[in-house]
């Protein structure tokens, strides 16, 4: 109950890994969100490849997200605004880290 009270006071992160869902590193940024205790965070996958994956018509937003130079890319989100994007897990989470309120 105390984590749907922080989501909603919030700040809350919506993560969209953007890739190959059997790429060494899709799954090692699906991993890395897994492991790590990020209590107030959405995460979407976006297949790379599909020219209309049902995602991008369930969350607009994710229609112009692509991943970069082919390999998987995160976008990390707060109050309707991306980050840059990163190829990288670990710089994703450090995107994540929390943010005085």
């Amino acid at each position: 109950m105390l984590a749907a009270l922080d989501f909603a006071l919030g700040p809350s992160h919506e993560i969209v890994i953007v890739g190959n869902t059997k790429a060494k590193g899709a799954q090692e940024m699906l991993r890395a969100l897994r492991r790590t205790f990020i209590p107030n965070k959405v995460v979407l996958f976006r297949p790379s490849g599909e020219k209309s994956p049902k995602i991008a018509r369930l969350a607009k937003f994710t229609r112009g997200l692509h991943s970069l130079e082919g390999k998987a890319t995160a976008y990390v989100c707060q109050n309707h605004q991306c980050q840059l994007p990163t190829t990288d897990a670990q710089k994703m989470l450090e995107l994540l880290k929390p943010t005085s309120r």
